[in-house]
């Protein structure tokens, strides 16, 4: 009776730690990109909401005698800011707020806003700002603008 010798199936140890070791240097290059793509996107994302802030604050204008909301200087949420200028912004990780004149009084001298949007996690603070005078977003230079 002869005996044959089989090599047992599966892996040896040594095949396990390349796999292991690329996968690693992989994630070295792929984490960081993943981490810069989403800062970009909270980015765009504020940057789309307050366009459409800018755009409803004009329709509100021109509805209601000239003026822009909110009629106060007390900052209105995300929620104010759906309800009064009949939007359906999502937060996704901003904070919005929206600032009338402080001035404006029975309808009177409401004739400037400010909305912003600002993020305040890591990698850094982002504070975008829109008002009646710019149609375009800006981002405040001493944060973290992608």
């Amino acid at each position: 009776m002869e005996m044959t010798f089989q090599r047992p199936r599966g892996f040896t140890l040594t095949e396990l730690i390349i796999v292991v070791v690329v996968l690693g240097i992989m994630a070295g290059f792929a984490i960081p990109n993943y981490v810069k793509s989403i800062d970009r996107s909270y980015h765009k994302d504020g940057m789309v909401n307050l366009t459409a802030i800018y755009a409803a604050e004009q329709i509100y204008y021109n509805n209601n005698n000239s003026k822009y909301w909110p009629d106060s200087g007390t900052p209105q949420n995300v929620g104010a800011i759906n309800t009064g200028l009949a939007l359906g912004i999502l937060p996704n990780n901003l904070t919005y707020a929206c600032t009338g004149n402080t001035n404006c009084v029975a309808g009177v001298g409401c004739d400037a806003y400010s909305c912003t949007a600002t993020r305040t996690t890591a990698p850094g603070t982002m504070t975008l700002t829109v008002t009646q005078a710019s149609s375009t977003p800006t981002c405040d230079s001493s944060g973290y603008c992608p």
